[in-house]
């Protein structure tokens, strides 16, 4: 056992196997779903897509054509789900308000976008969300407001991403055996 954590040929097969696997359970539209053969679903794709930015950030490793076909498959997947989400709420005069926290999707996707600046997303809808983000902090989640931090920190706004990390801070316990939750 201890012998395959070194193996490099071990190990670069099962990254293969693994990438092979996760292709053929992606869908046309780009997206991922619970099941093989199950309509795409939004938080499936984002968890997916997340997991490979981060990977590529941390890592710091230049995919391969499948998977940064694979990425930008996703990402146009939630990037059409989010514009159509921005043409609803502009029709209906603004989903997102007080009583209407943002979507998880929505905050989600907000991240990802921070993720990789590579990735051609639309700044006007982005703002739109940015700015309503900043409105919405007592109905965020502690997940949410973490992301919310990144995505302030990263797009320009350190005030804002000093409240929210205040905000855990103070909705959150900390202890040197188990962190922060």
């Amino acid at each position: 056992l201890f012998s395959q954590i070194a193996d490099v040929n071990y190990i670069n097969y099962n990254r293969q196997l693994a990438v092979e696997h996760l292709m053929n359970l992606q869908n046309i539209d780009g997206s991922w779903s619970w099941y093989n053969g199950m309509v795409g679903n939004i938080s499936v794709t984002a968890d997916i897509l997340e997991s490979l930015l981060r990977i590529k950030s941390m890592v710091g490793v230049n995919f391969n054509d499948n998977i940064n076909r694979m990425i930008l498959s996703s990402f146009n997947f939630l990037k059409d789900e989010v514009e159509n989400y921005y043409k609803t709420d502009k029709e209906e005069n603004n989903l997102v308000n007080e009583e209407n926290a943002l979507p998880q999707f929505l905050v989600k996707y907000l991240y990802i976008c921070t993720l990789d600046p590579s990735l051609k997303f639309n700044d006007e809808i982005n703002s739109y969300y940015i700015e309503k983000l900043k409105e919405s902090a007592s109905s965020l989640d502690i997940y949410q407001k973490s992301l919310s931090a990144v995505i302030f920190h990263k797009s320009g706004f350190p005030d804002q991403a000093n409240q929210f990390i205040e905000s855990l801070i103070q909705y959150t316990v900390y202890s040197k055996e188990l962190g922060r939750y």
